[in-house]
C-alpha cells in the first residue's frame, strides 16, 4: 500500500529532455491500494501510469514542471478525488500507446470519477487514449486546443 504520501520539490534530468516524476506507476497492478497522495513542484509530471491496473483516490498534484496527471501503455485503472493545480504544460496528458493508427493496442481505458484540472495550457487525449471521466471539472486553460488533440 503507499497512503498519505506526499512529494514535494523532487525530480531532476536524468539525460536532456526526461525529467523523473513525483509518482510513476509502471505495470502496477490491481492490489496495490494508493490512497490520498499529494505531489508539489515537482520537476516534470506529477503522476503518470505506464500500464497496468492500478488505482488511485484522492490525490492532490499542484505546480509540476510539466503535466499535472499522464496515462500512457493501456493503463485500465481507476480514479477518483483527484485535483490539478497549475502544472506547467498539460493538467492532463491522455494517451494509450505509442502507436497511432485506430486499431493500435495498448488502449487505455481507465475510469475517473471527481477529477478537477484547473490551469496549464490543456488537457490532451490522443494515440489510443479512451477511458470514462466523469462528473469531473476542467478549467481556465490557456491553450484554444482544449481536450481533444489528434
Amino acid at each position: 500500500a503507499l497512503k498519505y504520501v506526499q512529494v514535494r520539490y523532487a525530480g531532476f534530468e536524468v539525460i536532456p529532455d526526461n525529467e523523473l516524476n513525483g509518482i510513476t506507476f509502471a505495470g502496477v497492478g490491481r492490489g496495490t491500494t494508493v490512497e490520498y497522495i499529494q505531489v508539489h513542484n515537482n520537476l516534470d509530471d506529477g503522476v503518470e501510469f505506464f500500464g497496468g491496473t492500478v488505482s488511485l483516490k484522492h490525490a492532490v498534484v499542484a505546480d509540476c514542471g510539466d503535466d499535472g496527471y499522464d496515462y500512457d501503455q493501456g493503463w485500465r485503472g481507476k480514479g477518483q478525488f483527484w485535483v490539478g493545480l497549475n502544472p506547467a504544460d498539460r493538467a492532463g496528458e491522455f494517451d494509450g500507446g505509442d502507436d497511432p493508427t485506430p486499431t493500435a493496442q495498448p488502449y487505455a481505458t481507465p475510469t475517473i470519477y471527481n477529477m478537477t484540472l484547473i490551469g496549464g495550457k490543456k488537457v490532451t487525449m490522443r494515440a489510443n487514449a479512451g477511458g470514462y471521466i466523469n462528473n469531473s471539472i476542467f478549467e481556465t486553460f490557456t491553450d484554444s486546443k482544449i481536450f481533444l488533440e489528434v
